[in-house]
């Protein structure tokens, strides 16, 4: 489902790559193929807000990053997940938090330079970074193995939050 909070053409970029397995029509593809920086901008914030509906967006985004819609958007998909620490934490799973936390910081990086992500991005979608692993805790088996992944998700979101991206 593609949510209201989408800019338009992020919405139809998405349907359209939803609806027709990957391609969109040719007249649209002309004019996916020259996302104007700001409708760049407006997308990656919109799919690393902190709220439930933007992460399953980003989700969602994530699955179809190869079709046309997506990848018009010149988005870098890449991520090392957790880096250095570990992705699973009382067997629950930090890789997709860890994975979007990835994009935010690269794709904001690439678009407005470091100053402006420390500035204006970093702090959303750090507190995105947290909620995505708090949400993540909730799947833990025990409330003993809950309450481990929690302090671990608050250890990794203040280790981010003191992060200076370079």
């Amino acid at each position: 489902m593609i949510r209201r909070m989408l800019p338009a053409s992020a919405a139809g970029a998405l349907a359209a790559a939803l609806l027709i397995g990957g391609s969109a029509p040719a007249a649209h593809a002309d004019a996916a193929a020259t996302h104007t920086k700001a409708e760049k901008i407006s997308f990656a914030k919109n799919l690393t807000q902190n709220s439930l509906g933007s992460a399953r967006d980003w989700l969602w985004a994530r699955k179809y990053k190869d079709s046309k819609g997506i990848k018009d958007y010149g988005f870098n998909w890449n991520t090392n997940y957790c880096s250095n620490s570990p992705d699973t934490v009382a067997g629950v799973s930090f890789k997709n938090a860890c994975a979007r936390h990835d994009f935010g910081y690269r794709n904001f990086k690439a678009l407005v330079g470091v100053s402006k992500l420390i500035s204006d991005h970093k702090t959303r979608i750090d507190k995105a970074f947290y909620a995505d692993m708090l949400i993540a805790c909730t799947s833990a088996s025990t409330t003993k193995k809950k309450i481990s992944c929690q302090n671990t998700a608050l250890t990794y979101y203040q280790i981010v939050k003191r992060y200076i991206p370079s």
